[in-house]
């Protein structure tokens, strides 16, 4: 069932995504003309989702409190996602709004070469150019020689950006990055397994005998991107 998971979850998870925010408009526009505010919308019904998956959250703040800058960037991220995207829904045409966040994937690509130092190949950027240039021309008004964004525009694109900053700041708190077995040292006294964002030095003293030992095995010899795990 794992391997089931690990192989079709971000898949799925995707396709879900981006369902629910290709028809989550239709409902929002039913209840404004029903009389409930965007901005009330959204405060009633995700924090009403908040309130109810609580219990289930497992969170270790002693990481969270280490990472407050990221974890404040993932809050501002997702909330404004929210607002803004049902604020623009509500103002703009579904079509522009939908396609102007949809620009999102683009931003999170960017964002991940800045944040996560991820390689961008040269597909990579061939894929970005073909969204950005698609958008243009969508969105290109000839009659003005230019791409005319309004309010509800505007609010749609901050939200794809908000979006792509949850994105990344999600995969910033997702930890080390290091997956799979870790072997243990013993025999080798030192093994080094590279992460994500940092390298992982794992450390058995069991074989040792004098601490002048590990001034020969390099131990106090750590750069910055590297964390000690004894």
């Amino acid at each position: 069932m794992n391997a089931v998971l690990a192989r079709y979850g971000p898949t799925l998870g995707l396709l879900y995504g981006a369902t629910f925010w290709g028809v989550v408009w239709y409902p929002t526009r039913i209840l404004e003309d029903a009389g409930m505010h965007g901005a009330w919308l959204t405060l009633v019904g995700y924090g009403s989702a908040a309130l109810l998956f609580a219990a289930f959250a497992r969170i270790d703040w002693r990481v969270a409190r280490g990472q407050s800058g990221d974890v404040l960037w993932l809050m501002l991220g997702a909330g404004w996602t929210n607002l803004a995207f049902v604020l623009a829904v509500l103002e703009g045409e579904v079509v522009r709004v939908v396609l102007l966040f949809y620009l999102s994937p683009i931003w999170t690509v960017l964002l991940g070469r800045w944040l996560l130092a991820e390689h961008l190949t040269g597909l990579t950027w061939l894929m970005l150019s073909l969204g950005i240039g698609g958008a243009l021309v969508m969105l290109w008004d000839p009659a003005v020689g230019q791409v005319p964004l309004n309010r509800a525009d505007l609010l749609a694109a901050s939200a794809g950006l908000a979006f792509a900053v949850n994105n990344v700041m999600t995969r910033r708190l997702a930890g080390l990055g290091v997956r799979g077995a870790v072997p243990s040292p013993t025999f080798l006294i030192e093994r080094r397994h590279q992460g994500e964002r940092f390298e992982l030095r794992h450390w058995d003293f069991y074989r040792l005998d004098e601490e002048s030992d590990l001034e020969e095995l390099g131990f106090d010899e750590r750069s910055p991107d590297q964390v000690m795990v004894v």
